[in-house]
């Protein structure tokens, strides 16, 4: 008799097994939390200050995945994208700001820019660009989809990217002691209008490296990638052009805008950092168009237009590889049933962009 009850006791428990194994993932919420959650916890002078200064440093508390680390600057970020605490505010965060708190990081970095995506329907055009331009060797940002909640408040889901701090510029240049300029709208290396660019970090005493480049760009020829330690490897250039274009980045180099100039102490290469990249996949450009100097000089040369031939191609193969059902799919798991048939919708917009976009190139029309 024990040995018969021994028996329906072990059927059983194989039918419950086998049972669950049945109904998969419908035992599972939809709204299960696949994102990170990063909570903030503001002090009253802090939230009085951000109203009054938003781009002014405070501190606050962050907690992430039951660790709090206390005194986090942060500041609120953007123009357009502008918002205060009582709505989705775009955040920048520093780690380590403080001699106390020097090389305290978070996943792995020092320096964050937490985007709201106000200007990204699809919630994926700046994440999948970033993730395109790595694939394709350009020294681009990480980024990652983050949780936000402040004071108790949900924000709902960001975009956690990397800022270009020095961990950034040490992994892709191997030095971050040269000059990093950030160009606003309508400016270029033109000699004499050097002044529009902001010196982020480094040094370059009256803008003697930028005057140089600005010099060298002017000149006829290949004077950018050719001669005596010629300012930019043409493969470099020649893929931030074609990537820019091939994602339909109006905003970026494409009319001076939303980008960043570092010079290596190392070999004195320049290298164009291009940012912002929340508008594209949406506007399709000329692939041979471009008001730039340096995008000017580059179809000026045929060197350089075999390079951009190449690296159009290169990027055409490796946006085949992105998975953006998969972007997707996690993204609408965090989020209401009405918003998650959004998110797939726009996948598949981003997909037919990527589709029409042509494998390769030919002459200009």
């Amino acid at each position: 008799m024990r040995h018969r009850r021994i028996q329906l006791a072990a059927l059983a428990a194989v039918v419950f097994l086998v049972s669950s194994c049945a109904k998969g993932p419908a035992a599972v919420s939809r709204r299960a939390p696949a994102i990170p959650l990063l909570e903030f916890e503001l002090s009253a002078n802090a939230r009085k200050s951000l109203a009054n200064a938003p781009k002014d440093w405070v501190k606050g508390d962050l907690v992430h995945e039951g660790l709090r680390m206390r005194n986090v600057a942060l500041r609120l970020k953007g123009q357009r994208t502008l918002r205060g605490l009582d709505q989705t505010p775009s955040i920048k965060l520093r780690m380590d700001k403080g001699s106390q708190h020097r090389g305290r990081t978070l996943l792995g970095g020092s320096s964050w820019v937490l985007d709201n995506m106000v200007e990204d329907p699809s919630m994926m055009r700046a994440h999948v660009a970033y993730t395109l331009a790595t694939m394709v060797g350009l020294p681009a940002p990480s980024s990652r989809y983050i949780r936000v909640r402040i004071d108790g408040q949900d924000k709902g889901i960001y975009l956690l990217t990397e800022a270009f701090d020095d961990a950034f510029m040490h992994r892709h240049f191997d030095s971050a002691n040269g000059p990093l300029y950030e160009g606003e709208y309508g400016c270029d290396v033109v000699p004499g209008a050097t002044d529009c660019f902001d010196l982020e970090s480094g040094d370059d005493p009256q803008r003697m490296h930028l005057l140089a480049l600005a010099e060298r760009a002017a000149s006829p020829g290949d004077g950018l990638w050719n001669g005596e330690q010629p300012p930019f490897a043409v493969e470099h250039l020649a893929m931030v052009l074609a990537f820019e274009i091939y994602v339909g980045d109006f905003d970026g180099y494409f009319h001076a805008h939303n980008y960043r100039l570092y010079r290596s102490p190392i070999d004195g290469r320049w290298h164009m950092i291009l940012s912002g990249l929340d508008r594209v996949f949406s506007k399709r450009l000329d692939p041979h168009s471009g008001e730039g100097v340096l995008t000017k000089q580059c179809f000026a040369d045929a060197r350089c237009r075999d390079a951009y031939s190449a690296a159009w191609e290169q990027i055409a193969k490796s946006a085949t590889e992105l998975d953006l059902d998969g972007i997707a799919r996690r993204l609408s798991l965090a989020m209401p049933k009405s918003e998650a048939q959004n998110i797939m919708m726009q996948s598949k917009q981003l997909q037919s962009y990527i589709r029409k976009q042509p494998v390769a190139l030919g002459a200009p029309q």
